[in-house]
């Protein structure tokens, strides 16, 4: 299953004649709401785990063959790929600040995921903790379903035979590398920071987690400022005014898409 998320190039023309595919069409309401439309439409049809994944990402040819083999072993509702740098394919894509040899050292089986991408999950998981938070949009919606499970008692195992590929992680990009209009899906890495379900339902944003990213977001741009020619100032004082609004919105609680400055979707 497909979910197009309001692709704007000749994607859904491929995809219509794709004959093996079931294709959901909907707006660009963010990856979060593409993976909750593709999961629940799963569930509908009867699928017992459905396995997920972003549009950037892909699996090595055995790595759901492998993830099968972990089942019976690990028993668990939540079975994740280890998730590799697409580019180096020797590192890892996300935990890029442990050596991938001591990442092995811990097992064929190791308690970690990095959320879908590669991850394998139980019906039984999701009818009971739900979908992904639409309204978190992007950056952060994978981390609180995380937290999610984990306060259910759920263990994610990441089995390390099986191998998925991912661009290494944005967040890890110098800021003074990224424009603006680049910079604006940090907004939601900054007030997603934190995110978590409360008893109500709701997904509560947490504002000292919002305000520690921009604060340490802010204290980079103020050294582009000082150090960087002043053509490049107008770029650090937006890419300044989106962290500032990130963490007022979730100050606010103010969790949903919206537009920064009016350019359009992101």
């Amino acid at each position: 299953m497909v979910v197009d998320n309001g692709s704007e190039d000749d994607t859904a023309e491929w995809l219509a004649s794709q004959a093996d595919l079931e294709v959901l069409y909907q707006e660009n309401r963010g990856s979060a709401a593409g993976q909750a439309s593709g999961w629940r439409r799963a569930l509908e049809v009867g699928a017992d785990w459905v396995w997920c994944m972003d549009d950037d990402g892909y699996p090595h040819w055995d790595a759901l063959g492998a993830l099968r083999q972990a089942m019976g072993q690990a028993g668990e509702l939540w079975l994740n790929s280890m998730v590799l740098d697409s580019e180096t394919r020797s590192q890892l894509a996300f935990w890029s600040a442990m050596p991938l040899r001591t990442f092995l050292a811990q097992g064929e089986l190791v308690e970690h995921a990095s959320p879908f991408n590669g991850t394998l999950l139980h019906r039984t998981l999701i009818e009971k903790i739900g979908f992904p938070c639409e309204d978190l949009f992007i950056w952060g919606d994978e981390t609180e379903y995380l937290r999610r499970a984990q306060a259910v008692g759920v263990k994610p195992i990441t089995v390390t035979r099986s191998i998925f590929f991912h661009p290494k992680s944005r967040t890890d990009v110098p800021l003074w590398m990224l424009s603006p209009a680049e910079y604006e899906r940090h907004y939601f890495r900054i007030r997603n920071a934190g995110a978590r379900l409360a008893p109500d339902g709701r997904v509560m944003l947490n504002a000292r987690e919002a305000r520690s990213r921009a604060v340490h977001d802010l204290r980079i741009l103020a050294r582009e400022l000082w150090q960087g020619p002043i053509r490049a100032w107008s770029w650090s004082l937006r890419k300044a005014w989106i962290a500032f609004q990130a963490a007022r919105a979730a100050y606010r609680n103010q969790v949903g898409y919206r537009r920064l400055g009016g350019r359009g979707r992101l």
